[in-house]
């Protein structure tokens, strides 16, 4: 008979195989309103490092694979911003790592290697879709039509069978649109950076300014002789990335500020939008009678003056107007909270 393997000295390779036991468990969940579809990732098997999008089809208890990248594609192509993502999410796959839906759960979209892929939900098929470069952080609005993606700090918006059209692009280098900065992927777990409104009007954006930000320079222990890659990482004492948050008429191409003191509440850690009209103050939790608000500034589209384009130094516009409140914005991080309406 053959030796029975030690357990202890077993141990090591198959935590190294499964990259901690996590290969091969579902999980990112997401379940269809009328209950006939649980979607969800995970790889093939306990080994198998290439995450697969899967549906689950409840009336007929049978899982179908949706799409397979394959071995190859997986790890193909990267781009920055989602080799960062992958970090800061602490991801130990590869293949389709992360995927949105639309409110019915029919769609999906999806990025590998930085091509943007829609999956049909309800067949169980999936086609690439073309884009002006390698995506980031693809996400279809409510009613599944149109996507707005990220393109090298750029933002987009798609409709599916139509055209592609660009919302707003960097105005210099270390400045981006739609993504997460360091701070909020790493210390809050905001690993996102635009937000559709319930009824697909309207997209809500971070336009992040790193360019005050500490440069780093890390190298490869795998590989010495790489250049070392430089990264802005905020030390402790130093400048943090300058954060706003802006609302677009998606049809339009306006947009409007969501202006907020940045010097008390310097970190936009989530973004909501709600129905009705939620109440708009801010407050510091421990500081007796701190409170206030704040209003969307209304900006002409496509303009760059002083007045419209985002701020290093954090500071808002004296000139807002009351709006709307349609969106709850937490702005703040551990012992301190905003909320914020956004018109």
């Amino acid at each position: 008979m053959p030796e029975t393997p030690d357990p202890l000295d077993e141990f090591p390779r198959q935590a190294a195989r499964t990259r901690g036991f996590s290969l091969g468990v579902p999980r990112a969940f997401t379940v269809s309103p009328d209950g006939e579809r649980v979607v969800y990732l995970r790889t093939k098997t306990g080994d198998d490092p290439v995450s697969c999008l899967w549906a689950f089809d409840v009336s007929g208890a049978k899982e179908r694979l949706v799409f397979d990248p394959g071995a190859e594609e997986a790890e193909r192509d990267l781009t920055d911003a989602e080799r960062v993502r992958r970090e800061r999410a602490r991801e130990r796959s590869s293949g389709v790592t992360s995927y949105a839906a639309d409110d019915a759960v029919r769609r999906a979209v999806f990025t590998v290697g930085g091509r943007m892929f829609l999956a049909d939900l309800v067949d169980g098929t999936a086609r690439e879709l073309s884009a002006p470069g390698p995506v980031d952080d693809p996400r279809l609005d409510t009613a599944g039509g149109r996507i707005a993606f990220v393109v090298d700090g750029a933002l987009y918006v798609r409709d599916i069978e139509g055209g592609v059209r660009e919302l707003a692009s960097p105005e210099a280098p270390d400045t981006s649109w739609g993504l997460a900065e360091f701070v909020a992927a790493e210390e809050m777990h905001r690993f996102r950076g635009h937000w559709w409104s319930p009824e697909g009007s309207k997209l809500a954006a971070a336009h992040v300014d790193e360019r005050d930000v500490l440069v780093w320079h890390i190298s490869d222990p795998t590989d010495p002789a790489a250049e070392p890659r430089a990264v802005r990482y905020p030390q402790a004492g130093s400048s943090n990335a300058v954060v706003t948050l802006w609302v677009f008429d998606v049809a339009t191409g306006e947009r409007v500020e969501v202006a907020w003191d940045h010097e008390a509440f310097p970190y936009l850690s989530r973004v909501h939008w709600g129905e009705g009209a939620p109440s708009c103050c801010s407050s510091r939790r421990g500081t007796s009678g701190r409170s206030g608000c704040s209003r969307p500034t209304p900006r002409p589209a496509g303009r760059r003056s002083s007045s419209s384009a985002p701020t290093r130094s954090g500071s808002t516009s004296p000139r807002t107007r009351r709006s709307a409140c349609r969106t709850l914005v937490w702005s703040t991080w551990w012992r301190t909270a905003t909320r914020i309406p956004i018109g």
